[in-house]
């Protein structure tokens, strides 16, 4: 419990947690004592990183949420002060001269404890940097990696089985605003081992057959004979000291331990030279994988057989739509002949890598005569374990049981699946509230934007601007704001839609506000907020006649007034109107194809596709913009 005399804590608005400073001593190393060395701090504040600042070679200033971007999307910026009065006057004036994105607040520093508060100190709080994108949905970023190590052991001790879970890991530095594209580096996605918890993470889990434990063992004593050295590592990033934009796996943690399957270069290594990984990743890839995209996904599991001839079965993880992870069994053989050709196996390679670069898998040469006397201590084992045990359903709590009848080996699948089940059901939830915050502190972003752009003026290209960020915050290439009369004023001439915005706006052909010649005869009659999907999957146009009618403005639209329009192929075509009554209008957002190189590089079932859960923050953020802005604006800019 740490002592309510000393340092203080800040509590993040956006993620709730608690940032903790206990021994931090509030002095004048932490103190802002002046306007000027206030405006010094947020002139030399980094951007977007938690990392210390310093002023004048003391302590950090200018505090931040801690949290990883994942968790806390758009954390906090705080400054403390002793005097109220000047934390007042500091916070009205970065209002009045700098874009604030969301509320600001000011209120007297807690202590370290959480509860009690400092009389003499205060502390202001704002957001003045744009809503980190959440780009890639990983499953170790919604569940914590060591309890999945420990659900695992739960799991593989009920079952009395192997498991390991591949989580998908994307590579690329989220500080960068260029993301990495994959045809330019076809390593961005790796499938991490998740396996059994052991206090000495140890390379080889339980409940692993004799026979694969002597193949592991072989291959990761082969790996770490290189010395894999971060120095040379093509991932390495030595300006932020990161594994392009990871923490280094390769560093020992607790107990000196290294995590090495959660390092890039030991994975590549494993491609290049471990059986074992090569024939999940195999698997993963032409049966998992595929079968999700084709809608052909078995109802239990999908089975397959590994290079060694074993039985093995894949749960497919998904959340949101994304395959973020796959949990695998197997080491499972149902008769002798399942048994592996040890010969044969040693010369597998070719079946994963090209025959070019050889046939044999150079780790396990040497090792063959081992390998084949672990074969046959497999069979005996279970041919000993089958005369103690009577009944087939019956399991010794030490013993595995790898010589499984095939009923025995669907049981205990089905046991797995419901293991497995509910990591999927908890991953969604927590995808769900950090997808959800991150969507409300965007809405606050293009709120503050706009409140930001009414005291400073607002120009015709204020609006194009916040639908090119609106555009990269929800992957879309093009966006549209149009507005259109509720009633039809008779002449058909003035009926059409006027287009009020375009992103991007540097590819315009026509000055704004660009009237359409198209019109729109029909009474828009809805007063509340509506949205309207077309996707490349369904096809399916609206049926009603207002909504049908703007539909095919739009499509009509981007050739009309967008310069050097690329072809499409039909397909990868997907729109989203939202449509949104207000006073005597109404104001049609629309949005156009997914930017692909900007989405997650994890498996999507419809990569062009738009989700339900997307498309109600996109239609409440576009309400709450439409309503900020106001009538007066909209009159205003038509007048002009």
């Amino acid at each position: 419990m740490p002592d309510g005399n000393k340092g203080f804590a800040i509590q993040c608005p956006r993620c709730g947690k608690w940032n903790e400073h206990n021994t931090t001593v509030i002095d004048e190393n932490v103190i802002v004592k002046s306007k000027d060395e206030f405006w010094s701090i947020l002139e030399k504040s980094p951007n977007r990183q938690n990392v210390d600042f310093n002023v004048n070679g003391g302590e950090r200033k200018l505090f931040r949420c801690e949290r990883p971007h994942w968790s806390c999307p758009g954390p906090y910026q705080a400054l403390i002060f002793d005097n109220r009065k000047l934390a007042i006057d500091c916070l009205n004036l970065l209002h009045r001269t700098t874009q604030v994105y969301a509320i600001s607040r000011d209120f007297r520093l807690y202590k370290a404890d959480k509860h009690n508060r400092w009389n003499e100190y205060h502390c202001i709080m704002f957001f003045t940097e744009p809503v980190h994108r959440l780009r890639h949905i990983e499953l170790e970023h919604l569940m914590d990696a060591e309890l999945l190590r420990r659900l695992i052991t739960g799991i593989s001790s009920e079952v009395n089985a192997p498991l390991t879970i591949y989580s998908a890991n994307v590579f690329e530095s989220f500080l960068s605003d260029q993301p990495i594209k994959e045809e330019e580096n076809p390593h961005d996605v790796y499938w991490m081992p998740l396996e059994a918890y052991s206090p000495n993470q140890e390379l080889i889990p339980a409940k692993y057959n004799c026979f694969c434990s002597r193949c592991r063992q072989a291959v990761m004593k082969f790996i770490l004979k290189k010395q894999i050295k971060r120095e040379s590592c093509g991932h390495w990033n030595d300006n932020t000291k990161t594994c392009n934009g990871k923490d280094p796996a390769c560093l020992p943690r607790e107990g000196d331990q290294v995590d090495w399957n959660h390092c890039p270069a030991f994975i590549d290594e494993r491609k290049e030279h471990c059986p074992c990984y090569n024939a999940d990743a195999k698997f993963i890839d032409e049966a998992v994988k595929k079968d999700w995209q084709d809608g052909r996904l078995s109802d239990l599991c999908e089975e397959g057989r590994c290079l060694a001839g074993f039985h093995e079965a894949a749960f497919p993880i998904i959340v949101h739509d994304h395959l973020v992870g796959v949990a695998m069994t197997g080491q499972v053989f149902f008769q002798r002949r399942d048994l592996p050709n040890v010969s044969k196996f040693v010369e597998s390679r070719g079946k994963v890598h090209p025959p070019a670069t050889g046939s044999s898998w150079e780790a396990l040469k040497g090792h063959e005569g081992e390998l084949e006397k672990m074969k046959y201590v497999l069979l005996w084992e279970q041919e000993e374990l089958k005369k103690e045990l009577h009944d087939y359903r019956i399991r010794s709590e030490t013993s595995v049981f790898y010589f499984d009848q095939e009923e025995q080996y669907k049981d205990r699948l089905r046991c797995l699946k419901k293991g497995i089940d509910k990591v999927e059901e908890v991953a969604s939830t927590r995808y769900r509230d950090i997808r959800t915050r991150s969507e409300i502190a965007f809405c606050e972003e293009m709120l503050g934007y706009i409140r930001h752009a009414k005291r400073t003026n607002f120009t015709k290209l204020t609006i194009s601007d916040m639908l090119n960020r609106m555009g990269y915050f929800w992957a879309f290439k093009y966006a549209a704001l149009l507005s259109q009369p509720r009633v039809p004023n008779g002449n058909s001439g003035t009926n059409g839609p006027r287009l009020l915005a375009l992103s991007p706006k540097d590819r315009l052909k026509v000055e704004l506000p660009y009237s359409l010649s198209t019109a729109i005869d029909q009474i828009y009659d809805k007063e509340h907020p509506t949205s309207w999907y077309y996707d490349p999957i369904n096809k399916e146009k609206p049926t009603d006649p207002w909504t049908k009618k703007l539909f095919d403005i739009v499509i009509e639209l981007k050739k009309d007034v967008i310069k050097d329009l690329p072809a499409v192929s039909a397909k990868n075509i997907c729109y989203l109107l939202a449509i949104i009554p207000f006073e005597q209008d109404v104001y049609s957002f629309a949005f156009s194809e997914r930017d692909t190189e900007t989405v997650s590089l994890t498996e999507r079932l419809y990569p062009q596709g738009i989700s339900q859960l997307c498309r109600e923050f996109i239609l409440t953020t576009c309400t709450q913009m439409i309503r900020e802005l106001g009538d007066s604006y909209f009159k205003k800019n038509s007048e002009e």
